[in-house]
């Protein structure tokens, strides 16, 4: 049984972003700017992914990291063509609120927030391979994963592997999803190339927070 999560302060917590409201937000975006390097990647010295798909900073505020030399301007062309190849590469969007950059001296933190593409094996919400519960709990999803088809199911347990939550497990009855760890990141519904998984979103709650993230962004 999925449960769905409300009243939530989402400036408190990390949020998993489907890609559509991820790209949404860089178009609607006033202005942006692009972090020099993944300090996530860059400090575990990451083998898998590039260190320079880092992280994007949306709204007026992403000037003032660009004034303190954390990050250079960028086009929005050049922001989704980066959005793009992140979600080719398996990786998760996030939003965050309470990273090192958005706490420098002379950054409006009101008018700024930062677009992460995060992977499993460095990113801050990753830190170990065999999340804890308390840990996942602290992460908010818009949606969650959903077996539509299992019959579809060819066996070959990508989904499984991909999940950078470890919240699946396919065994011969097909894909297995344990809702508790599920964060609707689309990653399994995007390897599954049988078709059996697919994203449910929670209308209500994307509205919410599409409703606060554009307040601060343009």
């Amino acid at each position: 049984m999925v449960v769905i999560p409300v009243n939530i302060d989402f400036r408190k917590y990390p949020v998993v972003l489907p890609f559509d409201m991820a790209k949404m937000l860089i178009e609607q975006s006033s202005c942006m700017s692009l972090a020099r390097v993944c300090a996530c990647r860059d400090r575990r010295e990451c083998k898998k992914h590039s260190k320079e798909l880092s992280c994007i900073y949306l709204g007026p505020g992403s000037k003032d990291i660009v004034k303190n030399g954390s990050a250079k301007e960028i086009c929005k062309e050049d922001a989704l063509s980066r959005l793009n190849l992140a979600k080719e590469e398996g990786l998760v969007s996030m939003v965050i609120w309470s990273s090192a950059e958005l706490r420098q001296p002379g950054v409006d933190t009101g008018r700024t927030l930062e677009l992460c593409s995060c992977c499993s094996c460095c990113c801050i919400p990753y830190r170990t391979e065999n999340m804890s519960r308390a840990y996942i709990d602290d992460i908010v999803g818009l949606g969650a994963a959903n077996v539509a088809s299992p019959e579809k199911c060819a066996g070959c347990k990508i989904c499984e592997a991909m999940c950078p939550f470890k919240a699946i497990k396919a065994d011969g009855d097909g894909p297995v999803i344990n809702a508790d760890r599920c964060k609707g990141c689309g990653v399994c519904e995007k390897v599954c190339k049988a078709g059996s998984i697919e994203i449910i979103p929670y209308p209500e709650l994307r509205d919410e927070y599409s409703t606060l993230l554009l307040s601060v962004i343009r």
